[in-house]
């Protein structure tokens, strides 16, 4: 075809290119671009000489398909027991599963900004764990975090007390009426009740069961549909599908319009709530003061409406998942481990017959031992994570990272580093 035109050329005859011979020159050019891309990105990048499997050279599409199917962490461990410590598993993004180096990648004198999925997330969320501005985290972190100080922790101790006796009453109806109980789900629902309580008060209404599983059910895909987002071309691809009246995956594409009605009711209990904290009530709601200052134009750090029901919908989730499922592999390991459960049984039989207070637990060595090696091993949110690489770049390791690159700490794999914990596994 090319020869043709060229021919064509030299005879003095017009060239009449058509749309095939446009598709044969275009597809020539971006065939020759991937290729000295693929060349670039496989021999001469700052980071070509850090190992990892030739595929992640090329696209970052198979890491993001892992982290929607699942199992990140299993496959990262993985390529770091083959390859190191350091793995390039993208063109722009290495996971770091040495403890220096990760301890260098959190500092925060030398701050390295939160990464690509961070931005993909923040495209839909306004929250703080998404927030890659520093400043702006660190006032965003000094209107919520107070609230979780020790003094206040103190205060909220009978909130969460007659919570988790109403959870521990749950079970036993549950095991009486069936001979066991789903524990899981238990757990989770006294996560999202005590988070519901602390952030929006007492108004907040506990969930019954069936109201509770369609709340996880719907953060559950508004968590994937936010992932979801920061591929290409998927907003396009989410406005098409959401307008096909009756389709299957509607419930999915319309979780974020009943998530938001749910905060929104919960801010109309955090203001029946504001009277009573004024009147000499001790425990104020965290949403209390964030929804007094949306409404008061004086106030130095304010949230929109948006930002808040944002936040209150994180605050909800993390209640629900992240506690729960720590409570469910804390549980578990116990129940495994005969000779755990016997030795922490023998340490609160030993303190006699008191009222069980934090206070009274906190010097308790073997408990404490036991939640913090059950966190280490089944941690609920171990997802890496990336963070960018400041300008100039940094030495990590034998490495040099160039500024913009991205590392991602491997926690999962440095909890699991028999160097640091002996015996990672037992």
């Amino acid at each position: 075809m090319l020869q043709s035109l060229l021919s064509r050329g030299n005879t003095g005859v017009p060239w009449e290119i058509g749309f095939p011979e446009v598709a044969i020159v275009a597809t020539i050019g971006i065939a020759g671009y991937l290729l000295i891309l693929a060349i670039y990105q496989l021999y001469f990048s700052p980071i070509s000489k850090i190992p990892g499997p030739w595929y992640a050279a090329l696209s970052s599409v198979w890491l993001y398909q892992r982290y929607i199917r699942g199992g990140t962490i299993f496959v990262m461990d993985e390529l770091h027991e083959r390859y190191g410590p350091y793995v390039r598993v993208a063109p722009n993004i290495v996971s770091v599963a040495d403890l220096h180096s990760v301890t260098k990648i959190h500092s925060v004198k030398d701050v390295f900004i939160k990464g690509s999925v961070y931005g993909a997330m923040s495209s839909n969320l306004d929250v703080l764990i998404v927030e890659t501005d520093p400043t702006a985290f660190k006032i965003r972190r000094k209107m919520l975090g107070s609230t979780f100080n020790q003094l206040s922790m103190n205060l909220l101790e009978p909130i969460i007390r007659g919570h988790v006796d109403a959870c521990l009453r749950g079970i036993r109806e549950e095991i009486k009426a069936n001979g066991f109980c789903n524990f899981c789900e238990l757990a989770k629902l006294l996560g999202l009740d005590t988070a519901g309580h602390i952030a929006f008060g007492a108004h907040f209404p506990p969930l019954r069961k069936e109201k509770f599983n369609n709340i996880l059910r719907d953060t559950t895909f508004m968590l994937s549909l936010t992932l979801l987002r920061g591929l290409p071309l998927f907003g396009s691809i989410e406005t098409l599908l959401s307008k096909i009246p009756h389709f299957a995956a509607s419930p999915f594409f319309s979780c974020e319009c009943r998530l938001t009605e749910f905060s929104t009711k919960a801010f109309d209990n955090v203001q029946s709530e504001i009277p009573g904290c004024k009147n000499g009530g001790l425990v104020r709601p965290l949403f209390a003061k964030i929804s007094e200052d949306m409404n008061d134009e004086s106030a130095k750090n304010r949230l929109t409406i948006k930002q808040a029901r944002d936040e209150a919908f994180i605050m909800l989730l993390a209640g629900s998942d992240t506690v729960g499922l720590a409570l469910v592999f804390l549980v578990w390991a116990l129940l495994k481990h005969e000779d755990v459960h016997r030795k922490l049984d023998e340490e609160l039989k030993a303190l006699g017959n008191v009222e069980i207070e934090d206070s009274i637990l906190q010097p308790l060595p073997y408990l404490k031992s036991f939640i913090q090696e059950g966190l280490r091993m089944y941690a609920p949110l171990q997802v890496p994570l990336p963070r960018v690489v400041p300008q100039g770049g940094r030495q990590l390791g034998d490495y040099f990272f160039p500024g913009g690159v991205e590392a991602m700490p491997a926690t999962y794999t440095i909890m699991r580093d028999p160097e640091i914990f002996p015996n990672p596994q037992s």
